[in-house]
């Protein structure tokens, strides 16, 4: 989804098309913001497939995973919906990128951790204050 998918196509002429499949591993992400509903979920997963030229993804994460979309992650199953996929093969490892407060992490490791083999995590820089 990102730059109107021409990252996925520039993925498919670069990599899918010149080498073997078992010769490499293939990440992407669910932009959980970019979602509507169930129905939504099926149509990105499978336009990603497509144009990365693709049955399968080695790793794939629920990206941004925050307050700002926790409650619709729930509401549509956006965890089971990536387990689905695992199940099917069509994900090795199921992962989220997590931008938000430790709290919440917690939560979701409570409810969902046992379907995640990674959770990143990225740090804000520190602030330098005055010196």
């Amino acid at each position: 989804t990102y730059h109107g998918y021409h990252c996925e196509e520039s993925v498919k002429k670069a990599l899918v098309e010149r080498h073997p499949r078992d010769s490499f591993e293939l990440a992407t992400k669910l932009p959980l913001r970019d979602f509507k509903d169930a129905e939504d979920m099926e149509r990105i997963f499978n336009e990603q497939l497509e144009h990365c030229g693709v049955d399968y993804f080695d790793y794939y994460l629920l990206h941004n995973m925050g307050t700002n979309v926790y409650d619709k992650c729930q509401k549509y199953d956006a965890f089971g919906f990536a387990a689905k996929k695992k199940a099917e093969g069509k994900i090795k490892y199921l992962g989220m990128s997590f931008h938000d407060m430790p709290e919440l992490l917690n939560e979701i490791l409570g409810k969902y951790g046992d379907g995640l083999g990674t959770a990143q995590c990225p740090v804000p820089p520190l602030s330098r204050g005055s010196e």
